[in-house]
């Protein structure tokens, strides 16, 4: 590549470097423009929320004043109501206090009666329970006392069982013991004898091979 082209690749690539930052610082502009705008559109926006906020608190307040003013006006005016309602009500509850105290008392004596009544009454159902209870508790020592009787005859029976069952075990391990040692003793015999009759053949048999060898000489 020669020097003047260089040169000129160079030049173009400078051109066109400065077009790019020309651009782009344009870009910037805009951008901040388009932020500026926005913020104070955004700052007026919030400026007339504000003004309204305002505007309704305050009215808010002054009807709230209103209201309040009312509301004492007629809670004096229930206040004053309730007073002569609750001077009404202590006459008419005084009236029936009196009038039942006076039932009250009758009850009372009426209650009196029918308790002393059933005092009586339940004295007799006491005397009568007591009997009961006597009679019942005669009857459990009895029932008691047969069971014990029971029981004990019961063990005594249980305890005789026992003492068969083990001497009928002795006796039958006794009479095991006592047949295993015979079979052994006569398993014995039985092979001294097969022995013995075996000693017999072979003696007899050597007998009379010498014999026969004898005759034959």
């Amino acid at each position: 590549m020669t020097k003047r082209k260089r040169k000129m690749l160079k030049k173009k690539k400078k051109e066109a470097d400065k077009k790019k930052q020309d651009a782009e610082k344009k870009k910037k502009e805009a951008d901040k423009k388009k932020q500026d705008a926005e913020k104070k559109k955004k700052q007026e926006a919030d400026k007339k929320k504000k003004e309204a906020d305002k505007k309704k608190q305050e009215a808010d307040k002054k009807k709230k004043q209103e209201a309040d003013k009312k509301k004492k006006e007629a809670d004096k005016k229930k206040k004053e109501a309730d007073k002569k309602k609750k001077e009404a009500d202590k006459k008419k509850l005084d009236a029936e206090k009196k009038k039942k105290q006076e039932a009250d008392k009758k009850k009372k004596e009426a209650e009196k009666k029918k308790k002393d009544d059933e005092k009586k009454k339940k004295d007799a159902e006491k005397k009568k329970k007591e009997a009961d209870k006597k009679k019942q508790d005669a009857e459990k020592k009895k029932k008691e006392a047969d069971k014990k009787k029971q029981d004990a005859e019961k063990k005594k029976k249980q305890e005789a069982d026992k003492k068969k069952k083990e001497a009928d075990k002795k006796k039958q391990d006794a009479d095991k013991k006592k047949k295993q040692e015979a079979d052994k003793k006569k398993k014995e015999a039985d092979k001294k004898k097969k022995e013995a009759d075996k000693k017999k053949q072979d003696a007899d048999k050597k007998k009379k091979q010498e014999a026969d060898k004898k005759k034959k000489q």
